[in-house]
C-alpha cells in the first residue's frame, strides 16, 4: 500500500502574521516529527492546488488527500494535527460555534488581511 501523501499547507510567506503563525506550526511539527508539510505561495504551483494566485492570497488553504480546505476548514485541519490544538479544532468545530467563526473568518478577517496585503504590496 502506498504511503499517503503528508497534509500540506499553503501560505503567504510575505505576510508577518501568516509567517508568525506558520512558523510556529512548523516548530511543533518539526519538534514532534508530525506528518504535516508546509509550502509557501511562490514555491506552489497553483495549479495543482485549482487555485489562482489572488484566490492563494486570500485565504489559508490545506491539501490533505487531494482534498483542499480553505479557511476555517484548513486552520481545524491544520489544529487537529498538532498535540495541544486538537482540543481548540473541536471546540472551533461544534456546530453552535463553527458557524460564527467561519462568518469572521470569511466576512471580516480574510478581507481586511487581503487588503492589507494589497497595500503593503
Amino acid at each position: 500500500m502506498a504511503k499517503r501523501a503528508a497534509p500540506t499547507v499553503l501560505f503567504n510567506e510575505s505576510c508577518p502574521i501568516c509567517s508568525a503563525e506558520i512558523g510556529h506550526y512548523k516548530k511543533i511539527s518539526a519538534e514532534q516529527n508530525l506528518d504535516l508539510d508546509f509550502c509557501a505561495i511562490t514555491d506552489a504551483d497553483l495549479s495543482e492546488w485549482g487555485l489562482t494566485s489572488t484566490q492563494a492570497l486570500q485565504r489559508l488553504y490545506l491539501r490533505k488527500d487531494d482534498k483542499v480546505f480553505s479557511g476555517v476548514d484548513a486552520f481545524l485541519a491544520i489544529w487537529d494535527c498538532l498535540p495541544g490544538f486538537r482540543i481548540l479544532a473541536k471546540i472551533i468545530a461544534l456546530p453552535i460555534i463553527y458557524g460564527g467563526a467561519v462568518f469572521i473568518y470569511d466576512r471580516i478577517l480574510a478581507s481586511l488581511h487581503y487588503k492589507w496585503h494589497q497595500r503593503r504590496g
